[in-house]
C-alpha cells in the first residue's frame, strides 16, 4: 500500500510538471551505507526517482579528512550506474566548528574543494545545513538578552561564500545550493530552549549581507538561497522552501530530518552555473 501511494503521488506530480522542469529524488543516506552493494538505487529508479542527496560532514579536528570516503566512492559509482545522479550536502560535524577558529571557514572551503576533486562526477552541492538552528550552528546570537544580534548568519554566510569560490575553482559548472534553512526559528536569544533564528531573517542576513561584504551581488550566478515561505503549489501541513535564482522561483518540500526519506522534486529551471 505504501509503495502504491508513493507511485500515485509521483504520477500526480509528474502530471503537474513537464519532464524537463523537475527532477524527482530523495534525501537519504541509506544508499551511501549500502556501499554500492544494495538495492537502494534500483528502488529509486523503479518509482521514477533519479537523484539522491547524500550528507557529508566536515570534522574540524581532522580538517582534511573526507568522512565515509570509501562509502561515498562505492555508492556514487553504484548510483550513477543505476541512472541516479548524486548531490552532496556538506556541513560541519560540530555546531561550534566554524566559530572557534577564525581560519575554520577557509579550512571548510578547502575541504569542500577536495571533495569536489575526489568526486568529479558530482556537479551539485548544498553548502551548510539549517544554519538558523543551534543543533547545526551555535551560538545563534551574540548574547542571551532580548535584542542581542544574530551571529550565526554571518558564520554561515562566510562558509557559503568561501566554499562557493573553492568549488567553482575546481569546476565552474558546479552548482552550489545554499543554505538549507529550517522552516522554524523563534528569534529569541533569551528563550529557555531552542534559541534559533527565523529562516527569513537568517537568509537575508546571511545571503545578502555576507554576499555584499564579499563583493557579490544579491543573486549569485550558479548559487541560490533557500527561503521558507508558503507556496500555492505546495500549500499543505509540510513546510516548503522557495529557491530563488536570477531566472526563476521554484518550490520543493523541505526534507530536513523529519522528512529525510520522502521524495522531493528538484528543479532544473535554475540559472546554469557560470
Amino acid at each position: 500500500m505504501a509503495l502504491a501511494a508513493l507511485v500515485a503521488a509521483l504520477t500526480v506530480g509528474a502530471a503537474q510538471a513537464s519532464a524537463g522542469d523537475v527532477v524527482w529524488g530523495a534525501n537519504d543516506d541509506a544508499g551511501k551505507y549500502e556501499d554500492g552493494k544494495g538495492e537502494f538505487f534500483g528502488a529509486l529508479t523503479s518509482v521514477g526517482l533519479t537523484q539522491n542527496v547524500m550528507t557529508v560532514r566536515w570534522d574540524e579536528t581532522k580538517p582534511t579528512t573526507i568522512i565515509d570516503e570509501s562509502f561515498l566512492r562505492n555508492s556514487i559509482a553504484a548510483a550513477n550506474e543505476a541512472g541516479v545522479t548524486v548531490e552532496l550536502d556538506v556541513y560541519p560535524l560540530h555546531s561550534q566548528a566554524l566559530g572557534r577558529d577564525p581560519n575554520a571557514a577557509s579550512q571548510f572551503a578547502a575541504w569542500a574543494a577536495t571533495l569536489a576533486q575526489t568526486f568529479p562526477q558530482v556537479k551539485q552541492f548544498v553548502v551548510m545545513n539549517e544554519c538558523n538552528q543551534p543543533l547545526f550552528v551555535n551560538p545563534q546570537f551574540g548574547g542571551s538578552s532580548p535584542g542581542s544580534p544574530n551571529v550565526s548568519a554571518a558564520v554561515c554566510g562566510q562558509a557559503l561564500a568561501l566554499a562557493y569560490d573553492a568549488l567553482k575553482a575546481v569546476d565552474p559548472s558546479i552548482f552550489v545550493w545554499g543554505i538549507g534553512l529550517s522552516p522554524r526559528g523563534n528569534d529569541r536569544p533569551e528563550a529557555a530552549s531552542n534559541i534559533s533564528t527565523s529562516p527569513l531573517k537568517s537568509c537575508t542576513t546571511s545571503a545578502s549581507g555576507t554576499a555584499r561584504a564579499a563583493g557579490r551581488s544579491r543573486s549569485w550566478t550558479g548559487s541560490t538561497c533557500t527561503r521558507t515561505r508558503s507556496c500555492s503549489r505546495c500549500r499543505s501541513s509540510r513546510a516548503t522552501t522557495i529557491r530563488r535564482t536570477s531566472r526563476s522561483r521554484t518550490c520543493r518540500a523541505s526534507t530536513r530530518r523529519s522528512t529525510r526519506r520522502s521524495p522531493v522534486p528538484r528543479s532544473r529551471r535554475s540559472a546554469p552555473a557560470a
